[in-house]
């Protein structure tokens, strides 16, 4: 059983005051080791199934290949819209793409890799709803830039998921690595 400095500090408090036994300090250090142990084999377990379910979800949702030309025949045909606002639209979700990078970030960082791809998807879903009920072009901006926010969260999001995933298998030296 490995004893850290701090765990040796705290022993030697608590062995100075009444009522405790060494047998009784041994039996708590061997539980909270064993909590921190199930803890680490729990994450690692969760790990290992992001790793599994990577490509499941990837084939699932293989970010609408072919997209953009549908898109542009979906403008032009049913909403009306001119080719010149389709290139408005564009513009202004490249940049809002550039804008939401830092807050997609920040947000990955705060609730986490996984919350983060479904709200990514969620915004996604926002942006297809929004997109078909609208009529004006101001809308299809807004939906614009609720796109641009969750391809954000999720392009920034999967890759380093994944790594993370990767690194509990011992392999991440491996994921690079191209194979002939």
């Amino acid at each position: 059983m490995v004893i850290t400095r701090r765990t040796r500090n705290a022993l030697a408090s608590l062995k100075g005051a009444r009522g405790f036994e060494s047998h009784s300090l041994r039996h708590i250090l061997l539980e909270v080791q064993m909590k921190n142990s199930r803890r680490n084999r729990e994450k690692i377990s969760k790990k290992r199934n992001n790793a599994i379910l990577y490509p499941i979800y990837k084939a699932c949702s293989w970010d609408f290949l072919c997209f953009y030309s549908i898109e542009f025949l979906f403008y032009t045909i049913t909403k009306g819209i001119l080719p010149s606002q389709i290139l408005l639209l564009t513009s202004i979700y490249m940049i809002a793409k550039i804008i939401f990078q830092i807050p997609s970030v920040i947000i990955a960082d705060y609730i986490g890799k996984r919350k983060t791809i479904i709200l990514g998807n969620i915004f996604w879903m926002i942006y297809i709803i929004i997109l078909i009920l609208s009529k004006d072009i101001l809308f299809i901006i807004i939906a614009n830039l609720f796109y641009a926010l969750g391809t954000d969260m999720k392009t920034l999001t999967e890759g380093n998921l994944l790594y993370d995933s990767v690194a509990t298998r011992g392999r991440r030296w491996n994921i690079y690595k191209t194979r002939f």
